[in-house]
Parts: structure tokens; sequence; C-alpha cells
């Protein structure tokens, strides 16, 4: 009886450490952030570094604070953006006029791939602008 005790004793406590206990999977690739977690709760939960870590890991935690700032930059940068239509909506044309704008433009030979189709459909919006203006201002011809 008192050998059932103690074990239940022991298995009580052992719920109540548990309970207390966080248990942390860190997946990811190499360069991912998962040892600079396990140092960062090393910081906040136990004693902390010694003299000797903190000047080891100090070249690495000025590194990291350089190139999260260059990374943040860069993000703030960079826009990405869901296109959602049908086939033929302009999602493609959106993406071309963004590379022209903001990029270096079009190779030599990719003007001379679209020129064509930047030629028709300029015809195109002129012909169609110059029948609406007609019919609005209901000009006979």
């Amino acid at each position: 009886m008192a050998r059932w005790c103690t074990y239940r004793n022991d298995l009580k406590a052992d719920g109540e450490r548990a309970a207390r206990e966080v248990k942390l999977l860190l997946l990811g690739a190499g360069e991912s952030g998962k040892s600079t977690i396990v140092k960062q709760m090393k910081i906040i939960h136990e004693t902390g570094y010694s003299d000797e870590e903190r000047k080891q890991y100090r070249p690495v935690v000025f590194s990291n604070t350089i190139q999260l700032k260059a990374d943040g930059e860069r993000a703030a940068r960079e826009v990405k953006l869901l296109l959602l239509g049908a086939g033929e909506s302009g999602k493609s044309t959106i993406v071309k006029q963004m590379k022209i704008i903001h990029e270096t433009g079009y190779s030599d030979e990719e003007r001379k791939q679209y020129r064509p189709v930047v030629f028709s459909n300029t015809i195109q919006v002129l012909f169609s602008t110059l029948f609406v203006s007609l019919v609005f201002l209901s000009y006979v011809y």
C-alpha cells in the first residue's frame, strides 16, 4: 500500500512538472533560425550567457542585425501580387508592364517580338475610340 501511494505521488508530481514543461519541435532548413530560438530561450529562461559566450556570439548577433535590416529593407520594396482572372483577362500584360516599368525593360529581341502586337493594339484602340466618339456625338459620315 505504501508503495502504491509513493507511485501515485510520483505520477502526480511528474504530471505537474510535465504541465509546466514546454516541448518545441523546430523544423526548418539549415539557416532558418532554429538554433537562434534555442539561444533566445536560454537567455530568457535560464541563467543567460557567460562572458565568454557573449564574446563568442557578439559578431554573430551584429551580423544578424545587419542582415535583418537589409532583409527588412528588401521586403519593404518587394510586392507580391496574386493575379486572378480568366485566360485572356490581362494577367500576363500586367506582368509585362511591371517588367518594363520596374526592371530593365525589354531586350532588343523582345521589342522586335512585341512590336506588331503593340502596333495592332494601338490601331485597335484608336479605331474603337473614334467609333465611340462618332456614336456619342451622333456624327453621320
